[in-house]
C-alpha cells in the first residue's frame, strides 16, 4: 500500500519488504544488512 514503506521507516523499522518478493530484491536487502565477511 502506498505510504507503508515510509510509515515503517519513520517509526524506526530498519527496512521494508512486501510479500511476494523477488529473490533479487530479497538478496539485495540481506546484503545491505549482513556484513560481507559473514556471507560466504
Amino acid at each position: 500500500m502506498q505510504g507503508d514503506r515510509e510509515n515503517c521507516l519513520a517509526v524506526g523499522i530498519s527496512d521494508y519488504i512486501i510479500k511476494r518478493i523477488a529473490k533479487a530484491e530479497m538478496y539485495a536487502i540481506i546484503q545491505r544488512w549482513v556484513p560481507s565477511k559473514c556471507v560466504s
